[in-house]
């Protein structure tokens, strides 16, 4: 009879302080969790990416993919109002058949080479369409401007002339993804240039 009234105050006991340990513990609600936390996009490859988040939003992660290229302004101080260095004595051709390419630098294809945009002056805004929708990256890309001279009556005014070519990474030059466009602004000596890369955000395609 002890043993049996031992043996039943023992299980209450271990009952008992299994439900007071048990009421003791709490479980947090997330949603109270991340009222003092920050969430957010975690994707290096999107303007919205956010080193210093607690977790993860993932509709917040919106992608730049390209719409349309311009090239705004070249100012080529060191030669006058033209476009590109002439190496004999002929009448300066102010305008240039531009052509614009970009590629990731470590690529051997361009994603973008654009058609030619004929008779451009230095200080008039050119643009063309993107023919494809391509995800811009948070890494290095390299573009190129060229004027396609082509056949003309100028002697010096045959074959492609390199503008100006320089390497960077377009999240750079995104002040708010929301604006939709990546300014690169470049200057070398007293010569300076502008292209705007437009883009849409989406989710992922």
């Amino acid at each position: 009879m002890k043993k049996t009234i031992f043996k039943s105050l023992f299980v209450l006991g271990i009952t008992s302080g299994f439900l007071t340990l048990n009421s003791c513990y709490k479980k947090e609600d997330p949603n109270l969790v991340r009222e003092d936390k920050k969430g957010g996009c975690h994707d290096f490859d999107s303007p919205f990416y956010n080193p210093d988040i607690d977790y993860i939003v993932e509709e917040n992660c919106k992608y730049a993919y390209t719409k349309a290229y311009e090239v705004t302004y070249y100012n080529r101080q060191e030669n006058g109002d033209d476009w590109d260095d002439y190496w004999c004595v002929t009448p300066n051709y102010t305008p240039a058949d531009l052509i614009l390419r970009i590629k990731e630098i470590d690529s051997t294809e361009w994603f973008f080479e654009s058609t030619v945009n004929e008779d451009q002056a230095y200080n008039t805004r050119t643009k063309w369409v993107a023919p494809a929708a391509v995800k811009l990256h948070n890494t290095n890309y390299v573009y190129e401007l060229i004027d396609e001279d082509g056949a003309s009556d100028f002697t010096c005014d045959t074959g492609s002339d390199l503008i100006f070519t320089t390497v960077f990474n377009p999240f750079d030059h995104i002040a708010n993804p929301e604006d939709g466009v990546a300014i690169i602004k470049s200057k070398v000596g007293q010569d300076s240039i502008q292209i705007k890369i437009y883009f849409d955000l989406k989710n992922e395609i």
